[in-house]
């Protein structure tokens, strides 16, 4: 077999080739450390590159989850600490997000269970701990497009996704939430799958998994949520595992919801490509050429889904929250109307201008997406290249941290494997930030020395 060196130095140079306007990581001189001190510690192993992390873990779901929590022990202790001290700043405890827990507690599917077992056994954390930790992000509910066919420069779908959450930092000791890093799963009941996650959570916010599909969401907030449910992020975790068709993924996604999500799915061996929206107790499943797309003030795009923070289906828009309704004319007029939870109240957000950017900067690049073309797209919608207001944000986030802040953003192509990733740092939001190239099925063959 090839050396991992061999193998990065072909992809790096023919990347910077095809794609000169990047700065690309190499992704090849740093050793990776094999553990292999037990049978739980087989396969797992994590290696330091510049700018991110990355860990494998292979095996049954508990001995991924030991894997994930023994490798990265200091780093979970460290980072689930400033997590809690951070919300309670916000007005949210332990307590309450336990009761979330509770709640949610019997829709946790047992494999994630394993898992969040096999990490609290892995780093010494208390599995109730894990467990509450990986339920935050459920109170606190970004962008993402898929195109395809004619759109793109040699009609493979490309899938791309910007997570924007906010800035976090322990307002006590003043340390940063240092968690992100590269995730590589091999199931052994399941398929191989690459995704962006962070240090000590058995959830996902979207990747990609070996057969071609792909994965990601945005929060629309609306008045039909419950807690008594799987959380959308373990769902999207049970798809990149055990989907291998869009429909296979859509009937994970629409099984026992809980709060309000747009989410796209994709194939990229067939070019299938849906979208749900949903909340509690409603699913609309549909693709860019169904007439929701054209619901006022919302448009299609030939071959391109896309969305933000709202919804355009007509029957889930009316139990949108009303500042989260397109449809309400004084929304053009909020430009910096904050509107999101009481908790991120320094937090400006300008969905409609989100949807309108991302979609402006789609039409202009139509016809010749491809990998390198839609990494450009997303980072040039965020820099403000087309839009006053994200240039706005841009200046007031580099003097006083408020606004947009993307935690990553990555685009693949899922039939190939190919992932271009950019990750935030503290100060820094991802879009500015060097561009990284890994491959699922290159990351899948390496043996660490």
């Amino acid at each position: 077999m090839k050396s991992i060196y061999a193998i990065c130095i072909v992809f790096i140079f023919i990347y910077n080739v095809i794609f000169p306007n990047f700065s690309y990581v190499m992704v090849d001189a740093l050793k990776g450390t094999a553990i292999d001190e037990n049978t739980l510690l087989e396969g797992g192993w994590i290696k330091e590159l510049p700018g991110v992390l990355l860990l494998h873990t292979e095996g049954s779901y508990y001995k991924m989850g030991y894997q994930h929590g023994y490798l990265l022990k200091e780093r979970i202790q460290r980072n689930i600490l400033i997590y809690f001290n951070f919300y309670e700043s916000k007005g949210t405890t332990y307590n309450d997000f336990h009761a979330i827990w509770n709640a949610t507690k019997p829709y946790v599917p047992d494999q994630i269970i394993e898992e969040m077992q096999g990490i609290a056994d892995g780093s010494g954390i208390p599995f109730e701990t894990i467990a509450v930790s990986n339920i935050v992000p459920m109170k606190y509910h970004c962008a993402l497009f898929s195109a395809y066919g004619p759109a793109t420069s040699s009609g493979d779908l490309y899938f791309t996704r910007s997570l924007d959450y906010t800035y976090i930092k322990d307002p006590v000791t003043g340390e940063e939430w240092d968690t992100q890093m590269m995730i590589i799963r091999e199931p052994e009941e399941g398929f191989v799958s690459m995704y962006p996650g962070f240090t000590g959570f058995a959830y996902c916010y979207g990747g990609i998994n070996e057969k071609g599909i792909s994965i990601a969401h945005a929060t629309s907030y609306c008045n039909d949520e419950t807690y008594n449910g799987t959380h959308l992020r373990f769902r999207m975790k049970e798809v990149l595992d055990h989907a291998s068709t869009v429909q296979e993924a859509v009937q994970i996604m629409n099984a026992n919801k809980t709060c309000g999500y747009n989410i796209i799915i994709a194939d990229g061996k067939t070019n299938e490509n849906v979208l749900i929206e949903q909340n509690a107790n409603i699913s609309y499943v549909g693709t860019w050429n169904q007439s929701d797309e054209a619901n006022h003030p919302c448009w299609p795009i030939d071959h391109v889904i896309r969305r933000t923070n709202f919804y355009v289906n007509k029957t889930l828009a009316a139990s949108q929250r009303p500042c989260f309704d397109p449809r309400n004319p004084i929304n053009y007029l909020k430009i910096l109307e904050n509107i999101r939870s009481e908790e991120f109240r320094g937090l400006p957000s300008q969905f409609w201008f989100h949807y309108k950017a991302l979609s402006q900067e789609i039409e202009k690049r139509w016809g010749f997406i491809n990998l390198s073309d839609a990494m450009d797209l997303i980072r040039d919608v965020y820099n403000g290249k087309n839009n006053i207001m994200f240039k706005i944000n841009d200046i007031q986030w580099n003097i006083i941290h408020f606004g947009y802040y993307s935690i990553h953003q990555w685009v693949a192509c899922p039939k190939t494997g190919d992932m271009l990733i950019s990750f935030a740092t503290s100060d820094i939001s991802a879009f500015k930030q060097p561009v990284m190239y890994f491959n699922l099925f290159e990351l899948k063959a390496y043996v660490p020395p």
